[in-house]
């Protein structure tokens, strides 16, 4: 009896601890999203249920289209703005950009933070590009440019395909 006992006591370890073991800065396989009170903002999703879920906007702009037909609009709330593409008669999000220190990633990173600690936060799986380091995933990119070694901004970006 003790010994069932005691493998149940490891394998409740065991099921506990190992999963945390993993690298938790891994962001290769994830999408990356912008949380703004409950609603999820995730390149490349549609649109039209973000926008109206997040209400009212400070502004509007649009233009039209470079890389496709119909117009890109750019929504500005505060502290982060969206820019959408459209698609098969849909808008979708194709970047997400973090404007002040008003906002957070979900991992609580914001502008004015240091280069070490975001790659504290988000692990050295990054690719280095000028002022700027980027993860990237199947299907965006988190993007942190910066400034005197802090971040001036941060930008979620669809990767298109």
């Amino acid at each position: 009896m003790k010994r069932i006992i005691a493998l149940m006591l490891v394998l409740a370890f065991t099921a506990v601890v190992l999963p945390s073991c993993g690298d938790k800065n891994d962001t290769s396989d994830a999408d990356f999203s912008f949380k703004s009170g409950d609603v999820v903002i995730t390149p490349n999703s549609d649109a039209g249920p973000v926008i109206e879920a997040l209400g009212d906007y400070v502004s509007y702009d649009e233009s039209a289209s470079c890389a496709f037909e119909g117009l890109d609009k750019v929504y500005k709330y505060n502290g982060f703005e969206i820019l959408t593409y459209p698609k098969d008669s849909k808008d979708y999000i194709y970047t997400v950009t973090l404007l002040n220190d008003l906002v957070s990633t979900p991992e609580g990173v914001s502008v004015g933070m240091s280069r070490n600690k975001v790659i504290e936060v988000y692990g050295e799986n990054y690719t280095s590009q000028g002022e700027g380091i980027y993860y990237s995933s199947e299907n965006s990119q988190l993007q942190f440019i910066f400034r005197d070694g802090n971040v001036s901004s941060i930008k979620y970006q669809a990767v298109l395909k």
